[in-house]
């Protein structure tokens, strides 16, 4: 009886500890917080985002300059893919089987996925094919003010088929699992590249414990 007890209670733990990792199990929501806000760091200029709705495992955030003036929104499953939008040029979509992401969870090094969809912006009236492949490199560290952030570094390979031509783009990414957020991202095109960093996380209710940032607008490509 008492060895049966053990291992009961043994099972117990387990799934409480599993229950309270949100690497190590394949959540059926997002763990992401509203008003969770981001400094970032790009290109020399400071942006902020703020996560705006969590529905299920979408995530959607707010980009804006220190002047409040509105960058983008984007629409992102489990705060890693973008599903849709909408930039300074009108609204786009991603049309894809998002389950396929669920081949990278719970993430580890070694764990890859791979999808194909549609890609429309609705003002350009246009829709390109696109194909993906991700993959996880591992864990590393990110040191912020309120302290390091264990993050995920994952490449993503995308190529689109614009009119027949193919256009491929590469990004690493830095992404924190708990928070469901990119802390940091490098992007790279045929002719462009871009990289932002978060330097700063503000939890809902945090913002007069922070120190204010040296602020710069301007144009900022993310």
């Amino acid at each position: 009886m008492q060895s049966s007890m053990k291992l009961i209670l043994g099972l117990l733990l387990m799934l409480l500890l599993a229950a309270c990792d949100p690497i190590a199990r394949k959540t059926s929501s997002s763990t992401a917080m509203i008003g969770m806000k981001a400094i970032i760091k790009a290109e020399g200029r400071e942006v902020t985002s703020e996560i705006t709705d969590v529905d299920g495992k979408y995530v959607s955030v707010d980009w804006s300059d220190w002047n409040g003036n509105h960058l983008r929104t984007v629409k992102m499953y489990r705060g890693l893919y973008p599903v849709g939008g909408v930039r300074h040029n009108g609204q786009y979509e991603y049309d894809f089987n998002e389950s396929k992401l669920e081949g990278l969870f719970p993430l580890e090094k070694g764990n890859e996925a791979s999808f194909e969809g549609t890609f429309t912006h609705f003002e350009e009236n246009s829709t390109y094919q696109f194909w993906v492949h991700m993959s996880v490199e591992g864990e590393k560290e990110i040191s912020l003010p309120s302290g390091d952030r264990k993050v995920f570094v994952i490449h993503v390979t995308t190529e689109f088929d614009i009119e027949g031509k193919k256009q491929r783009q590469r990004e690493k990414l830095y992404y924190d699992p708990e928070y469901n957020m990119i802390l940091k991202k490098n992007f790279y095109q045929k002719y462009r590249q871009s990289h932002w960093r978060a330097i700063s996380i503000i939890l809902p209710g945090d913002a007069d414990q922070i120190a204010p940032q040296r602020r710069r607008s301007g144009t900022v490509l993310i």
